[in-house]
């Protein structure tokens, strides 16, 4: 069974193949779900996994209210694992002869394990990258504050709604770790660059209902200054996100942080995690209240508090 790489190739044909394939994939799972079997995703492109993963999520989605389980596997035995790449080589080779458009095939063959439990169920049901225990996540960024002596700024992401929040997302396929997704988010909703972004380092991300983890960050960026550059007060700027999301990003702003605060748009529950973002960060990375350690991303080897890594640096992502 074999559907076309719909992630890559969004043309009109493409997508005919791919939906006629998916409901042939639905139905086939549905009908196993009275002997209660389990359909296990093979993919041609091990280890990745790039394929399976994501066919896998969505026909969880469809399927979770028949019963039905769906695994995807970057394995099994070595026969097995033989047995379907050359059958999805094969079926590869036919639906490149039919596809006048050229789309590259999908790397998803699906066969029935049956009368057995699977092994890696659990592993899969799980938030990306598939065994993780994070959904999303973002990132809390205050620039310019200076204990004592400055309160700085906080970058907020505003919606087409006029609700205020911190640049956060949900995990893709793509993403090895939570401070990936997080940073990804923050690149694609304040379209601002993560080079400038120190992350305090050496305690855990704020979660937030269990899903959502947030880590603290300090801004510093001679290519945008913030705080005397606009005289203390607040700047904003036009953001491009997602234009199929019905209520998409469309400002970020650097806000005074007592002004971000009090905003009515901003919710109880972002004002309680903004202020914990600053118990930590003055713990960590700002307690010794020096501006320009923030801005080399160094540490005073004679302070406490987590070390601080300047993201862009050399070194382990």
């Amino acid at each position: 069974l074999v559907a076309k790489e719909w992630l890559r190739d969004f043309g009109p044909t493409s997508i005919s193949e791919f939906r006629a394939a998916w409901e042939q994939l639905e139905s086939h799972v549905a009908a196993e779900r009275t002997r209660k079997q389990a359909v296990r995703l093979l993919c041609h492109c091990v280890p990745q996994r790039c394929h399976t993963e994501t066919l896998a999520s969505e026909l969880r989605k469809s399927l979770s209210a028949r019963g039905a389980h769906v695994e995807a596997d970057s394995g099994g035995s070595s026969s097995n694992n033989n047995s379907s790449n050359n059958n999805h080589d094969n079926n590869n080779n036919n639906s490149n002869n039919n596809n006048n458009s050229g789309a590259a095939a999908c790397a998803a063959v699906a066969a029935v394990v049956a009368g057995k439990a699977v092994s890696k169920a659990q592993k899969y049901l799980q938030p990306p990258p598939w065994g993780d225990s994070w959904g999303a996540a973002g990132i809390v960024a205050i620039s310019g504050r200076r204990s004592g002596v400055q309160p700085g700024f906080v970058c907020l992401v505003e919606k087409r709604d006029g609700c205020l929040g911190f640049p956060k997302g949900g995990a893709e396929a793509e993403d090895t770790c939570a401070l990936d997704t997080a940073l990804r988010e923050w690149r694609e909703e304040s379209n601002l660059p993560e080079d400038s972004l120190t992350v305090v380092q050496g305690s855990d991300p704020i979660v937030e209902g269990g899903k959502c983890h947030y880590f603290v960050a300090a801004w510093a960026s001679e290519s945008q200054p913030l705080g005397s550059a606009h005289g203390g007060a607040a700047s904003c700027w036009r953001v491009q996100d997602d234009p199929t999301d019905p209520n998409p990003i469309v400002l970020a702003h650097w806000l005074p942080l007592p002004q971000a605060m009090l905003h009515p748009r901003l919710s109880s529950a972002r004002r309680a995690l903004l202020q914990e973002a600053l118990r930590r960060l003055e713990a960590g990375l700002l307690n010794t209240g020096d501006a320009e350690r923030q801005q080399s991303g160094t540490r005073d080897e004679s302070i406490g508090g987590p070390k601080v890594r300047r993201w862009g640096q050399s070194g382990s992502k």
